[in-house]
């Protein structure tokens, strides 16, 4: 009757749930949560992002949302070491080990 209406389904965990595919990728280092995505580095650098990306917060060069945690492609290609993470609304930031601010999201406001 209204083909433009689409069913969404929420998730709700109402307990901690441990993110089983984090452990293929290595020792986890810091972590951080936005709004509706999220970011892990692993003890060796390596940054990986997970969740909402319509605005490019996850990093992999598209808007794509990602339900497991994916590899940050960009950094990862550059030999960027991440040694800490932040998630902002819809936007992302991360410290290299050489000191270095990485950002890329949704910067209307000059967040970015």
């Amino acid at each position: 009757m209204y083909p433009e209406l689409t069913c969404h389904v929420m998730l709700i965990v109402a307990q901690p749930k441990l993110i089983s595919t984090l452990h293929d990728y290595g020792q986890i280092a810091v972590i951080s949560a936005g709004e509706n995505h999220s970011l892990a580095a692993t003890a060796g650098g390596d940054l990986y992002s997970w969740g909402y990306g319509q605005q490019g917060q996850l990093g992999h060069a598209s808007s794509k949302n990602e339900k497991i945690p994916r590899l940050v492609q960009t950094l990862s290609q550059a030999r960027v070491a991440v040694v800490q993470v932040a998630c902002g609304w819809r936007h992302s930031l991360a410290l290299s080990s050489d000191l270095e601010v990485y950002t890329w999201g949704y910067g209307d406001k000059g967040q970015l």
